[in-house]
């Protein structure tokens, strides 16, 4: 057991000297008040580059300390919880705009993009009944990502994610963002999921 203590304080004083903060088991709400508390006290200071040196000192010091709450409050398992819910409400409340979005730019794209030229996506009428302008035709065929909203979201889950790191994304506009964004949000996680898997298996 001595021996254990004795690895475990020179473990942690190299990564101290690394420059990585060790997290202590300090509870939730102690940890969550102490960093309010500390930011609301840096607010008030302003920053490191304060004329009173010893307004400068505190200031590391509340450096320091933040460092230190903050880490044991990423600890906790109320953290975590706390981050679930807030990227729930977060997905909730976000969630009929990116739908309203997905069906704008469906309205405009046919089903069978990949398969059409430019020129044959000019001449032929869109799901909507209308005709697409050029630059709209040239988008669709230059920026690739925007052809995955007409692929089932099944078959972009068996592609190697490679495949859509190699289309191109340049000049979406934050409508098309949203559309691709809920089309593939479900297939992120399952993706993650499997290539954990595949580590595992290893």
């Amino acid at each position: 057991l001595e021996e254990a203590e004795k690895y475990q304080r020179r473990l942690e004083k190299q990564l101290r000297q690394a420059g990585v903060v060790i997290a202590e088991d300090i509870p939730y709400e102690f940890a969550k008040d102490k960093v309010n508390a500390i930011a609301q006290r840096m607010e008030e200071i302003g920053s490191s580059d304060v004329a009173d040196p010893l307004l400068r000192e505190e200031y590391f010091r509340l450096e320091q300390d933040m460092e230190k709450y903050t880490a044991a409050l990423q600890l906790t398992d109320e953290w975590a919880q706390e981050q679930e819910r807030l990227e729930r409400e977060w997905e909730e409340s976000i969630a009929p705009a990116n739908q309203e979005a997905l069906r704008k730019v469906r309205r405009h794209m046919p089903v069978n993009v990949r398969n059409l030229s430019e020129a044959a996506l000019v001449s032929q009428p869109t799901p909507n009944g209308k005709f697409l302008p050029k630059s709209i035709a040239k988008k669709f065929k230059r920026t690739n990502c925007l052809q995955l909203l007409r692929i089932d979201p099944e078959d972009i889950l068996r592609m190697h994610p490679s495949t859509l790191e190699n289309t191109r994304v340049t000049g979406l506009t934050l409508t098309e963002r949203r559309a691709i964004y809920v089309h593939l949000k479900d297939i992120g996680s399952r993706w993650k999921a499997t290539i954990q898997s595949d580590k595992l298996t290893e």
